[in-house]
């Protein structure tokens, strides 16, 4: 009567509205391809029969019991694209019509052939809610028992979930241990009481079984059941059952809330088993979940551990920790830790990148037992710290032969280390020590070439060397600016001024003066470099003004050009008047957003004053966000109403400065986002222009 419904359904297929590509003439003349002998046809109806859908299946289902290997394996394959296909969202009529066709194929007249067939396509159609009892009664036949058990886990709908639950009751102990592993697998909640019932079962096998069902729970409550069964665990099961209650461990770390319960349990094992598979594991779990407080068990367990079986996996646990806390109690420990252990330690030390092992690395470094002093060395490399630069250029400096060539691949390993993380000053050292111990001249060019991209005082030296003055002038204008900073900060004032006038005077591009500050960037007093670089650092500011872009820089807010910074502003309910401002920033960069904070459609002013000698041109660059308007001496040089970000130089014009002082007015106007300006003066070459700012509160009263 079941198979007849489901032949129904079927046949129902073809009227479920079901779009196609092809008649039906054109259908069956695909399937006869695929039954017929020529093999260039059925390739073709293998590649075409998917596009029916689901009105294929009825047609293609009586081809699985075909004698022929080709023809039932093509009709098997083009239904298992179809039942991917069906099972997609907004298809669940058509999933369920498909899925009552395949039911045909676990039927009890059925070939076994036929049905191991049914039982792989099965799980892959099931809709969740289906009867799945054809299925479920396969569980009750030895010969298809396990292939139904592992069809429903596949499934895992919940008529397949309770179909294994039912058959718990009457499986025999190796049956029932896999009933149980489809349920763990599937996490099963209604198996619990089940679980808890056989977890005292006779059979060991079966208790290990019952306890993975309650394992990914991570309940506390089922920890003394799961204690109990790893105690109670025979030698044949004693590794399944110590992996069971590290499971639920672990599950209760996962879900939180009961930290110190689990770390009792890996404590507890790694305590107890003899198992060294259970010890590696309970020390992952102490690694991976714990604190400062379980280095001391690790210790415990590594030198209890005569066959060393233990060591990989308790430095790979202390790798695992994180903490600086328990950084420090693993460096308290290594004094006292097993040699082959504290090797290990090492190169964990290393690997953290965490400054608290630096001194310890450096002193080992020093090592007159070889192999703790290159482990040490190799800790150092991968630390990544500036403590490494000079234990591993002293080592270089030391070594010989072989070892030296190793030596200095180490530093070239923490050099390019030193560039990644923006540390050009240790990068410029190494690669300074580098060139010394070159041995050929095309390893000394290329090492050159590393000193010019990363400058230091000592790098200098070896420029001068090596180098006429002439030569070193042609280096790029940002490397002489690397390299006179290097000297002024090494007390070579000297040198360094003299190397920077010259450098100036080179920087005549805006890429040049980019490229500049990339080395100036981090310097402690970034105004003097600012202005060495052209920007103007002190100005008055005022505002914000309310302004709209149809404004553009028509409307008249201070009686501009001719200004007052003592003056004072109406400007709604507030009053506004002059501040002053020095630039922060290496790039001279005026931000008005910090000063008035997020606004939109405003617009403020800025004045500057500045000395120059002697009456010259130049060139007036700025940038700007958002528009900006320039008058230099009260005449407009400049206007540009635009809507962006600011970068470096993204406007010039020519100006005309007299001897003595000059001013410099901007508005700037704020649509959005950021709000900020910076202005520079160069030549006419385009090299910074040689100019005094005057500090805000030393203006002339006008």
């Amino acid at each position: 009567m079941r198979l007849f419904k489901m032949m129904a359904v079927c046949n129902v297929l073809l009227f479920l509205g079901i779009s196609v590509a092809a008649s039906a003439s054109q259908l069956d003349a695909w399937v006869a391809a695929i039954a017929g002998d020529d093999e260039a046809a059925r390739v073709e109806a293998r590649q075409l029969l998917p596009r029916m859908g689901g009105a294929a299946v009825p047609e293609l289902v009586p081809l699985l019991s075909h004698e022929k290997q080709e023809v039932w394996r093509t009709a098997y394959n083009v239904i298992a694209d179809i039942v991917s296909e069906v099972s997609a969202p907004g298809r669940e009529k058509e999933r369920e019509a498909v899925t009552a066709c395949l039911m045909q194929l676990v039927a009890p007249a059925q070939s076994d052939h036929v049905k191991e067939l049914g039982l792989r396509l099965l799980p892959l159609a099931l809709p969740e809610g289906y009867d799945v009892q054809p299925i479920a009664a396969l569980l009750y036949d030895s010969v298809f028992r396990e292939k139904a058990r592992a069809a429903l886990e596949l499934a895992g709908t919940r008529p397949a979930r309770a179909a294994l639950r039912q058959a718990v009751t009457s499986a025999e102990p190796d049956f029932l241990c896999a009933l149980f592993n489809s349920l763990a697998a599937l996490e099963d909640e209604d198996s619990l009481p089940l679980a808890i019932k056989y977890v005292g079962h006779t059979n060991p096998q079966v208790r290990v079984a019952a306890a993975r069902v309650l394992a990914w729970t991570g309940s506390p409550r089922f920890l003394p059941a799961l204690q109990e069964v790893f105690a109670a665990a025979d030698a044949a099961t004693q590794l399944e059952a110590g992996d069971v209650l590290l499971r639920l461990a672990d599950h209760m770390m996962e879900r939180g809330g009961n930290w110190e319960t689990a770390i009792h349990v890996y404590r507890d094992v790694l305590a107890t088993t003899s198992d060294t598979r259970l010890k590696n594991a309970a020390l992952a779990g102490l690694g991976r979940y714990g604190d400062e407080t379980v280095v001391n068990d690790i210790a415990a367990a590594i030198e209890k551990d005569s066959g060393r079986e233990l060591r990989g996996a308790a430095l790979s646990a202390c790798r695992s920790l994180g903490s600086r806390a328990a950084h420090l109690a693993l460096r308290a420990w290594y004094a006292s830790a097993p040699q082959h252990v504290r090797l290990g330690l090492l190169s964990v030390f290393g690997d953290s990148k965490d400054p608290v092992f630096a001194d310890l690395l450096v002193q080992t470094a020093a090592s007159e037992d070889e192999t703790e002093r290159e482990t040490a060395l190799e800790a150092l490399v991968a630390s990544e710290l500036p403590d490494a630069v000079d234990p591993l250029i002293a080592a270089a400096q030391r070594a010989e032969g072989e070892k030296r060539q190793n030596a200095i691949a180490r530093l070239q390993t923490l050099g390019e280390s030193m560039l990644h993380k923006g540390a050009r000053a240790a990068a410029g050292r190494i690669y300074a020590a580098w060139f010394h111990l070159a041995e050929s001249e095309e390893e000394q060019s290329f090492v050159l070439e590393k000193i010019c991209a990363n400058p230091t005082a000592d790098s200098f030296d070896i420029l001068v060397a090596h180098l006429d003055r002439s030569e070193m002038l042609k280096l790029p204008a940002e490397t002489l600016i690397g390299l006179a900073k290097a000297l002024n900060d090494a007390g070579r004032t000297d040198e360094g001024e003299a190397l920077l006038r010259d450098a100036l005077a080179r920087l005549t591009t805006t890429e040049s003066v980019a490229a500049a500050m990339t080395f100036l960037a981090n310097d402690p007093d970034p105004k003097t470099w600012s202005h060495r670089l052209g920007f103007v650092t002190d100005w008055y500011v005022v505002g914000p003004f309310a302004w709209l872009p149809t404004d553009g820089f028509s409307k008249n807010y201070l009686h501009e050009p001719d200004v007052d910074v003592h003056a004072v502003y109406a400007e709604g309910e507030k009053n506004l008047s002059w501040q002053p401002y020095e630039t922060q920033s290496v790039q001279g960069v005026v931000d008005l957003m910090s000063l008035y904070g997020m606004v939109s459609n405003k617009t403020a002013f800025g004045l500057a004053r500045i000395k120059v000698e002697q009456e010259t041109d130049a060139i007036l660059c700025v940038g700007s966000d958002d528009g900006i308007k320039v008058w230099v001496n009260g005449q407009m040089v400049h206007e540009n109403l635009v809507d962006r970000g600011s970068a470096l130089d993204q406007d010039r014009a020519p100006i005309h400065l007299v001897p003595g002082e000059n001013t410099v007015l901007v508005q700037v106007t704020q649509g959005g986002g950021g709000w900020n300006y910076m202005v520079r003066i160069t030549t006419r070459e385009g090299a910074p222009l040689l100019f005094t700012c005057v500090p805000a509160g030393e203006e002339k009263k006008e």
